[in-house]
């Protein structure tokens, strides 16, 4: 699987290629005792929290905006976008830019809902690369860290490209 969401969080297509790689590979089905997270919990998961997609991150600002970097050789790009969280489903839409300010920026949307089973958290794919559509996995919290590690090298490659 290739994102967060995904987060897959989540990788790019051809046009970002290895820039999001496999967050984890598809566990094939819920378990019968998972529940629907609330909406409050399923927010909770990245507000204020950093995505580690290596080589990329993502920065979930608590305002519902996103930001975040890639900084393979080659293939340096920076995004800024919105996420929001309704039910148990949280949306992430980014705009990849990358140093050619004349090519339009690779958009992304990724949609996943949110289960426990009380033990640890599902994730389903619900919009994402076809390929990945329906992918149920865990695992997220593992990529996730509390605070903003990604900002600040989003924004120098921001200045660096000049936008």
């Amino acid at each position: 699987m290739k994102h967060v969401i995904s987060l897959t969080v989540l990788a790019i297509s051809l046009a970002l290629p290895a820039a999001l790689p496999a967050l984890a590979k598809n566990d094939g089905k819920l378990p019968k005792t998972a529940k629907p997270l609330t909406e409050e919990e399923a927010k909770a998961i990245y507000s204020g929290k950093t995505i580690d997609w290596q080589p990329s991150r993502v920065y979930w600002r608590p305002d519902g905006t996103a930001i975040g970097f890639n900084p393979k050789k080659g293939q340096e790009y920076f995004t800024e976008g919105t996420w929001t969280a309704r039910g148990n489903e949280v949306c992430l839409h980014l705009e990849w830019h990358g140093p050619d300010k004349a090519k339009p920026p690779y958009l992304e949307d990724l949609c996943a809902k949110y289960y426990s089973d009380g033990k640890k958290v599902w994730v389903e794919n619900t919009k994402d690369d076809p390929q990945y559509m329906g992918d149920i996995w865990t695992g997220i919290e593992k990529k996730l860290k509390k605070g903003d590690t990604a900002s600040e090298q989003a924004l120098a490659l921001k200045a660096k490209f000049g936008y």
